[in-house]
């Protein structure tokens, strides 16, 4: 009996080879290759998909159209660009994996490698280079997403997916800005079309191998975070592999986790920064998660409850919509997409466990919209199947949700990527982006390049929005650019002191603990947004000295 039911198992698994006699079965076949998804789908779906295969050369031409309208060649500011920057700058003078600021700042090392070679190409300030290659990693990535989503549902299905992908203020944002989100989404979707690849096959091929470990070192270069993705990853593999009795499935196993210790150690190396030789050590951003987790019950019972609220209140639904709407509507939006991505798991569980995953990292650590764009594809291949299930039974309601999707996803996010293709466009755009503020940090710097501007070796005191942009433009030059961090780290920044306004609270604190008299600005900005005029005012010298 226990032999009829192997045997019978095998035969609902196999049905082409035990249909076979034994005797003509070839073993030295190669493993079949996964084939496209074909499920019929309902009458609403299936209207969606055969509009999406008609027009799907329409669709791409409008795409790449929306993208290269948006393209500009300036630079793109924001805190964590200058970031990287200023390190890519350092590697590029030949000073090594470096930042001015030495411990105090904390990087993963795959963005300023990859601006440091486009340094190498286009100099020092190779912004229109480097937005170019930003916008090729984003097309990169859809490209990788049609591929998953056509391993799952067919080329139609693939073609409207990817489009509303594509049609995402949050993907779309992110292909134009100096940041490590769209690389590391490169690698999530290279690793997960290699994962379901092989789990199509049950073999280990070296080309599905290839795409795990471009896709783990991508993660792991750029991103901390990938140890929350192959933390899923760890799951994921333990459910598949248990629930299973084939030989090749074990062996696939056992080469996953081992390329996942592989990645998370890797992850843990890069999270501690990388000592050199010519100068300070930079660390990766494990401050904050050391000190969650040190003190979790302060964690669980006041940082949790506020995030709760953020996330489903606000960022999941502008995530998702590119727009904030009232409370109420966004924890509609918000619940409905999280459930959607973990009710995947009967038929994905790995993309279900990566939603469950990072929003439990959000929940404990910190809430911005652009950490859920890692698992967005997953949160629409959620919405797909949902929608497919219901158009089979219900298609009353499968016209409701489409509609919801067009109306709550399609209609918004256009808007918005219509807006940021207008300010993309603006010229000058320096002077527009951020109200001009990064414009006017750019005059600064022009002006700080003039001889007998400042004495040599002075310090310029600035908030942490402006610190990475204005330590980058300023590397060349005999000025130092500091925060109050610093300072009150026991920084030595001389007589010589400046400060530049506008301040932030920290600042302000620390003019109060110095004591410190500002004088009449020696610059002035001004800008679009008249909050945002800067004044490079000196310190002239501490109140206890003119009483």
């Amino acid at each position: 009996m226990a032999r009829f039911t192997v045997r019978r198992r095998e035969a609902e698994e196999y049905p082409s080879i035990m249909a076979l006699p034994s005797s003509s079965v070839d073993q030295t076949q190669p493993a079949p290759q996964p084939q496209p998804a074909t499920v019929k789908p309902g009458p609403v779906t299936g209207y969606l998909t055969a509009g999406a295969e008609r027009w799907r050369w329409v669709l791409l031409v409008l795409v790449l159209a929306f993208y290269g309208l948006a393209f500009q060649g300036e630079f793109r500011g924001q805190p964590d660009s200058g970031l990287h920057l200023t390190i890519a700058r350092s590697l590029y003078m030949g000073e090594g994996f470096v930042h001015p600021l030495g411990d105090e700042v904390r990087a993963n090392p795959g963005l300023a490698y990859l601006l440091a070679g486009v340094m190498f190409v286009g100099g020092p300030e190779p912004f229109a280079l480097a937005n170019a290659v930003m916008l090729g990693i984003g097309l990169a990535t859809l490209g990788v997403a049609f591929l998953w989503f056509r391993l799952h549902l067919g080329r139609p299905t693939a073609v409207l997916l990817t489009t509303f992908l594509a049609l995402s203020l949050m993907f779309f944002k992110y292909s134009f800005q100096l940041m490590t989100d769209m690389p590391f989404l490169l690698g999530v979707m290279l690793f997960l079309l290699g994962w379901d690849q092989l789990l199509k096959r049950k073999a280990v091929r070296p080309g599905d191998l290839a795409l795990l470990l471009c896709g783990t070192a991508i993660m792991v270069a750029f991103r901390t975070v990938a140890i929350t993705f192959l933390g899923a990853v760890m799951l994921a593999l333990l459910w598949h592999t248990l629930r299973s009795s084939d030989r090749r499935v074990w062996a696939a196993g056992g080469v996953l986790l081992v390329l996942c210790i592989v990645g998370l150690a890797a992850a843990l190396i890069t999270s501690h920064g990388t000592s050199n030789d010519n100068g300070p050590r930079i660390a990766a951003d494990t401050q904050l998660i050391a000190g969650r987790l040190q003190n979790l019950g302060r964690t669980l019972t006041d940082t949790v409850p506020e995030n709760v609220t953020r996330l489903v209140t606000a960022h999941m639904a502008h995530a998702v919509t590119g727009v904030r709407p009232d409370p109420y509507t966004s924890s509609l939006i918000g619940l409905t997409a999280i459930g959607f991505g973990l009710a995947l798991f009967r038929r994905h569980p790995l993309g279900a466990l990566l939603v469950l995953a990072f929003i439990v990292q959000t929940l404990l650590f910190i809430v911005t919209e652009r950490y859920y764009l890692a698992i967005l594809p997953v949160l629409l291949l959620g919405w797909w199947y949902a929608a497919r299930w219901l158009d089979q039974r219900r298609q009353w309601w499968s016209v409701g949700l489409c509609a919801l999707l067009l109306a709550g996803w399609l209609v918004p996010n256009s808007i918005r990527m219509g807006n940021f293709v207008l300010l993309q466009r603006e010229t000058p755009f320096l002077d527009h982006h951020g109200g001009g503020r990064y414009g006017a940090l750019f005059t600064l710097r022009d002006w700080l390049s003039e001889p007998d501007t400042l004495p040599s070796g002075a310090a310029i005191v600035t908030d942490h929005r402006d610190l990475h942009v204005l330590v980058y433009l300023t590397m060349p030059l005999d000025v130092t650019v500091t925060s109050h961090r610093h300072i009150e780290a026991g920084l030595d920044v001389g007589s010589n002191v400046y400060v530049l306004e506008p301040m932030n609270r920290g600042v302000q604190r620390l003019i109060e603990r110095q004591d410190w008299r500002l004088g009449r600005p020696v610059l002035t900005v001004p800008t679009q947004r008249a909050t945002e005029t800067l004044r490079l005012r000196p310190v002239v010298k501490a109140k206890a000295d003119t009483e």
